[in-house]
C-alpha cells in the first residue's frame, strides 16, 4: 500500500513540475516571440508532451490543464482580448493534446520500441490534431457567439504558428525519448 502512495505522490510531483515548466515556457516564449498582434509563440506543450508520452493520457490531460493556465491568462487578458474564455479554452486545448498524445503513446508502444525517437514525431503531431480542431472551432464558432468581432482574422496565423510549434516540439520529444538519461529521470517519478 505504501509503495502505491509513493508512486502516486511522485506522479503528482511530476505533473506539478511539468505543469509549472509548461507555464514558464509559455511565459518566456510568449513574452519574446510575437508574430503579430495577439499572436505569439507558446512552447508550453513541450511539458505536456513529455508527461503524456511517459506517463499516459490521465497525467497528460492534467498537465495540459495546468500548463494552459499562463497561456490562457496571457492570451485572455494580457496580450489578447479573449477574457475568461481564453483561460478555459487554452487549458482545455492543451488538456486535449495531453490526452491524445498519451493515448497514442500507449497504443503505439513507443517507449518499448527501439524506434522510439522516430515514433515520437508522428505521435506528437497526430496527438495535436484534436487541439488544432478545437482551436478552429473556438475561433470560428465559440468566440463570435460570445464576443462579437473579427476573430476569424486571427485563426490562420494562430493555426499555422501552432503547427510550427508542434513540429519543433515533436523534434524535441524525439531527442528526449532517445536520451536514456532523461528517460531514467522521468522513470524516477513514475516507478
Amino acid at each position: 500500500m505504501q509503495d502505491t502512495t509513493v508512486l502516486r505522490s511522485k506522479s503528482i510531483a511530476l505533473v506539478g513540475i511539468m505543469g509549472a515548466l509548461g507555464n514558464v515556457l509559455a511565459l518566456i516564449s510568449i513574452s519574446i516571440g510575437f508574430i503579430q498582434s495577439q499572436v505569439a509563440w507558446d512552447l508550453s506543450n513541450l511539458a505536456v508532451a513529455i508527461v503524456a508520452l511517459y506517463a499516459g493520457w490521465r497525467l497528460g490531460w492534467l498537465t495540459g490543464l495546468i500548463a494552459g493556465f499562463v497561456p490562457g491568462i496571457m492570451y485572455g487578458f494580457v496580450i489578447g482580448q479573449l477574457g475568461i474564455l481564453g483561460v478555459f479554452g487554452l487549458m482545455f486545448g492543451k488538456g486535449l493534446t495531453g490526452l491524445t498524445v498519451g493515448i497514442l503513446a500507449k497504443f503505439s508502444g513507443i517507449l518499448k520500441s527501439n524506434r522510439a525517437s522516430l515514433l515520437a514525431i508522428p505521435v506528437v503531431l497526430v496527438g495535436y490534431i484534436p487541439e488544432s480542431l478545437f482551436t478552429i472551432f473556438f475561433f470560428a464558432v465559440m468566440l463570435p457567439f460570445f464576443i462579437p468581432g473579427g476573430w476569424a482574422l486571427f485563426l490562420l496565423p494562430i493555426v499555422v504558428k501552432a503547427w510550427a510549434e508542434m513540429i519543433l516540439i515533436s523534434f524535441f520529444m524525439s531527442a528526449l525519448v532517445g536520451n536514456s538519461g532523461f528517460s531514467k529521470f522521468i522513470d524516477h517519478y513514475l516507478g
